[in-house]
């Protein structure tokens, strides 16, 4: 048998690709067609994605009956990989709330067959739960607790669930797109000219990402012409947003865009005047990096990994962080954006450099091979 085939992982991953779109299906995109190239690992994929749910959060028993919907054929599914494949390790996506009870039965199924369980979370709401010791919290533990290793995307989660006793952490950021990292460098050399004083948000248009507090700071702003909502959202909370934009210019300025295909959305980061990501809650937004890749200023809040992404503390900021929740702050900082370019320009350049250094794919799958390779010797 060949040495670097023996030494191969193979590996399980439980992850949804659109649709729906989101930052966890645009991550699975991303790493299975980057890891077709790497021969250190074997993937075989389980697709767990939840067709028809709402864009906002609806009632606890309508989650867990649309969860339960995917869950049970998941489980036949997962249980026929285990049999017939016999992966070395499963790689479990997790952005908490319910998916808690999906992730607990992964475990459960994995342990059976003696197979080790990474969990992945993609959220950053671990500060916050600890704080509460809610319900959520007590999945948290159950699930942090019982699987083989944990990762997270940004340093307030790892400190939060290290001082609670947790030892198996992994502090692993998203990667950018392969594409972005070669456009980064190529408009880093020739940079399109960029249409003034046009604000874009990207995702999806609920409450949650801080959009009620983006239309009313830029209802506040004379100098905002545009403002583009890139992403789904429903009628009733559309309605809300238009009633709030009618106090400048009677709402003209704000366009709902819908859900555009991906070379449109970084189309339209090349060409606004900033990003605005307002998210009340948040982890690793992928938006964030695409749009650092492609030079466009950003105005985010101080949640989870949104600070460390843009150096928004450090010498070369890619981005301005407010707080989250503060209009005010959130006006100034777009007003500081729109009025110097230079700033808006220097911004720009220091967010592709970031992507570049910290954040290729290449990078960030190396950690996931540490990670794999760290839990499986363990597992041994």
């Amino acid at each position: 048998m060949d040495c670097e085939a023996s030494k191969r992982i193979k590996l399980l991953l439980i992850a949804p690709l659109p649709p729906p779109v989101g930052g966890i299906a645009t991550w699975t995109s991303y790493f299975l067609n980057y890891a077709i190239s790497r021969p250190e690992v074997e993937v075989v994929h389980l697709d767990s994605a939840q067709r028809f749910r709402p864009v906002s959060p609806n009632s606890f028993a309508q989650r867990l009956l649309s969860g339960l919907a995917v869950w049970i054929p998941l489980a036949f599914r997962l249980l026929k990989c285990i049999l017939q494949g016999r992966p070395h390790l499963v790689h479990c996506q997790s952005s908490g709330g319910m998916g808690f009870f999906r992730d607990l039965m992964v475990i459960f199924f994995a342990r059976l067959f003696r197979v080790p369980v990474v969990v992945h979370f993609h959220f950053g709401r671990c500060p916050e739960l600890v704080r509460q010791r809610n319900w959520e919290y007590r999945m948290l533990r159950r699930v942090a607790s019982t699987a083989d290793g944990v990762i997270v995307l940004d340093r307030s989660s790892m400190k939060a669930l290290q001082e609670n006793g947790f030892t198996n952490m992994y502090l692993v950021p998203n990667p950018l797109a392969p594409e972005l990292e070669k456009m980064a460098m190529a408009y880093a050399v020739d940079a399109p000219l960029r249409k003034k004083n046009r604000v874009l948000f990207v995702g999806h248009v609920i409450a949650e990402k801080g959009v009620h507090d983006l239309v009313r700071a830029c209802a506040d702003l004379p100098e905002v012409e545009e403002l583009h909502l890139i992403g789904p959202v429903e009628p009733i909370f559309k309605a809300e947003l238009m009633a709030l934009s009618r106090s400048h210019d009677s709402g003209r300025w704000l366009m709902f865009a819908g859900v555009k295909e991906h070379d449109e959305v970084l189309k339209e980061m090349l060409t606004a005047t900033l990003m605005v990501l307002p998210s009340l809650t948040e982890a690793f937004p992928i938006v964030l990096l695409e749009a650092m890749a492609m030079g466009c200023p950003v105005v985010a809040t101080t949640v989870a990994a949104m600070p460390d992404m843009l150096n928004a503390d450090g010498k070369e900021k890619a981005g301005i962080c407010v707080p989250p929740g503060n209009r005010d702050a959130l006006r100034d900082a777009i007003r500081e954006i729109i009025k110097n370019p230079d700033i808006a320009a220097q911004l720009g350049i220091c967010g592709r450099r970031k992507v570049v250094a910290d954040y290729t794919i290449d990078r960030i799958f190396n950690q996931y091979l540490a990670v794999w390779n760290q839990v499986a010797e363990v597992n041994k």
